[in-house]
Formats: C-alpha cells, structure tokens, sequence
C-alpha cells in the first residue's frame, strides 16, 4: 500500500496505480477505500478494464450483486476476450440464480490467467450431455475436495441416464466414492493421467464442474439424493466407540475457518466467536477443524468450560475417511464455508451452515436451503464481517432444539 501511495503521489493520473491499489486494499478487507481507488481509476481511465472488474468484485462481496454484474458487463464490452471478468460474471449470475447463462459462462475459467487446476487435453472429444452409444464417460477431476464432493453429487444423474463412466478424483476420495458407485470404476488423479481414462473405450470426456451444465434443466431436473456417501464401516464403529465412551450427550461437530488463500479470511468465523455456543451447553463438541487447532480449542475450553473433542487418530485434512466417519457418528454439524459442509451434506447429515454476506454461488444468496445439500441449513451474514447476528441466530436455535 505504501509503495502504491507513493507512486500516486508521485504519478496521479495514472489509472493502473489507483486500480491496483484498489486490489490490495480489497486484499487487505479496507473495501470502501478500494472502491473509491477503482472510481478514481474509471476517472482517469474509463477504458481500464481491469479496474472495472475490480469493482465489480468489490459490488458483489459486499452485496450489490446486481451492481457487480453492471461493472463486469462494462469490463467485458471493453475486453470481450478478458477470461477473469467472463468468469466472475458468470459465477455472479449463477449466484443469483440466472442458470443457463452462468453455467454457459463459467467454461471461461479454463483461460483464466490462474487455474486453480489446469485444463488437461485429453484426446475424447467433449461431452454434449447427451446419450453415448459406444464406450464410457471419462469425468476428470478439478478443483478441491469441497468442490469435488458437490459435484461428485450429480453423478448419480448421469449414471441413471444409463451412461457408464470413469470417475477420476482426489486419492483421499477413491475409496468413497467407490463405495458411492459401486458399478463404476474410480481412478485417482495423476499427471499424466491414469491410462485408463485414455484408453479406445473412453468414447467422451468432461471435467467435474462442467456437469452441471450438462444435465439440465438446472436446477429444476436436479433434485438430489439427500446421502450419497456412504463411510467405511469399521472406521465408523471406530469412531462411535471413542464417542460413547465420553458419555450420552448431543455430539455437535464444529468447524470454523478455510484456508483457502482469496476468500478463506472472508468465511472464517474465528473459534473466540463461538462462545455462545459453547458456554453452559450439555454436549460433546467435535473438533473438525483441519490444520494447527490446539491453541485455540484449549482457549475456547478454558473461557467457556465446553467440551471439545479432538479424535488423535484421524488426520483432518489427509485422513478423509476417518472424517466421513467421524461425521457420520454426529446428531449435527455446525461450521463456515469449508469441506466440513460438504462432508456433512454428501452423508446426509444435519448440517447449520455461517456464510458471508456473498457466498460461493452454489450456497445461494437468500434463504435457510441450500441447492445441492437437502440436510445443510443456511445462515447469512446481513452485513460483510459481521457475525454476531449469525452467531445469535445460531446459539437460538441451538437452545430451542434442546
């Protein structure tokens, strides 16, 4: 920032300095300075594309999704070929519930600048969403786990349109999601891939996240099974048995921060807030938070005298199937924007889940449901950064469930 300022001060008509300082303030959560960075920058410069863009984020995280989309349509007229602008607007009308054209759209992210996951030629042409007449759907991986697991959901769609596929995912989820799949052979990801997603049988190919704009209508058609993961079943006589030796109690999973790098400070609703949740309750708390925990679940215990339950033999973030079956041992599972969720909602769990005031696009922007996970429970902030009314709301029904 202060390098920024100084090259203002030195250059203050030069839009790309205001723009860019704009980025890092945004970066930094100081949105009202960044939007007025972007303002100045349009000023100087009402072709800088990329400053609109940048304001149309700014719009669309602090809930002017409408505005958003005004500011990307701007950038684009400008760029038309400008992929993180077609990007962002398009994940903002999925957002808000305009389908067709955001699903459309969303294949922009393959010429991103930065992929959260490469494209990968594969030698099969692309998948239309229709009938194969000879050989398997090869559908690759993309993206993380959480990701992996939504869309994992809409393969049971494809499979009941009598298609057969091959499934490539995350190897902590291989043994999963055969057991979700049975008929359907699943092959970890590797680069190169598995030679068995290449092979002459292979008759087209699509990536994980592209399913959904292929099986339409969306989301109409797309009524999803409320479980469709099932936990290895001698993990989770493991982990019930380590659980009712703690005594007959509400056993409440809890989760409370992503480590993603953009948006992971945005939906983390830090363990120092839980406190009425925590304080003078009769149940076990689960620690299902991945990473460094220990600092913080001692803290919280000793403020609020709650008990929180961390399981020493299931690595959080590697041991997948110890989480599914740890989940899968809980009455509910309380959390932010992480895995967490959609471990909860692809077991079918009850799952209360706290979002920022502009969520990813598939928890929806109104409302306690949510599209993909019948069992996972909606509560949204009103105001950016603010989680105390989601907190009240939280603690409240918590109380009144007993």
């Amino acid at each position: 920032v202060a390098s920024l300022e100084k090259a203002i001060a030195l250059r203050p008509d030069y839009a790309d300095a205001h723009g860019n300082l704009a980025a890092t303030l945004q970066h930094l959560g100081r949105l009202e300075e960044a939007v007025a960075c972007c303002d100045k920058a349009i000023a100087l410069d009402p072709a800088c594309y990329q400053a609109h863009h940048n304001l149309g984020n700014l719009r669309v995280e602090t809930g002017h999704l409408e505005e958003g989309l005004e500011c990307f349509a701007r950038a684009i007229a400008i760029q038309p070929d400008y992929a993180e602008a077609q990007t962002d607007r398009a994940l903002a009308l999925l957002s808000a519930g305009h389908f067709a054209e955001g699903l459309a759209g969303y294949e922009w992210r393959w010429k991103r600048a930065q992929l959260p996951t490469p494209w990968r030629d594969f030698p099969q042409a692309p998948w239309d969403g229709g009938p194969l007449k000879d050989g398997r759907l090869a559908i690759w991986s993309e993206q993380g786990i959480g990701d992996q697991l939504l869309y994992g959901g809409l393969i049971p769609k494809v499979l009941a349109a009598g298609i057969e596929c091959i499934v490539e995912c995350d190897p902590r989820l291989v043994g999963l999601l055969a057991r979700a799949f049975p008929a359907t052979e699943v092959v970890a990801y590797r680069d190169p891939p598995d030679p068995k997603l290449m092979c002459e049988d292979i008759a087209a190919q699509i990536p994980l996240a592209s399913l959904p704009g292929r099986l339409g209508p969306w989301p109409e058609g797309l009524r999803l099974a409320r479980r469709f993961l099932v936990p290895d079943l001698q993990r989770r006589a493991d982990c019930a048995r380590k659980l009712d030796a703690l005594g007959s109690r509400p056993r409440i999973g809890i989760a409370w921060r992503s480590a993603r790098h953009k948006m992971g400070p945005k939906k983390s609703m830090p363990l120092e807030l839980w406190d009425p949740i925590l304080a003078g309750r009769n149940a076990l708390f689960v620690n299902l938070q991945y990473g460094e925990t220990e600092e913080e679940v001692s803290e919280a215990v000793g403020r609020t005298g709650g008990e929180i339950y961390t399981d020493p033999d299931v690595d959080r973030f590697q041991d997948l199937e110890g989480m599914m079956a740890l989940v899968d041992c809980l009455d509910l599972v309380i959390t932010t924007s992480n895995v967490t969720a959609h471990y909860a909602g692809a077991l079918g769990k009850p799952c209360w889940l706290a979002l920022q005031v502009a969520p990813l696009w598939y928890w929806g922007l109104t409302g306690s449901g949510t599209l993909f996970y019948p069992s996972v429970k909606a509560y949204r902030q009103i105001r950016a950064d603010d989680w105390h009314p989601v907190m009240v709301a939280l603690a409240s029904d918590l109380d009144a469930s007993g």
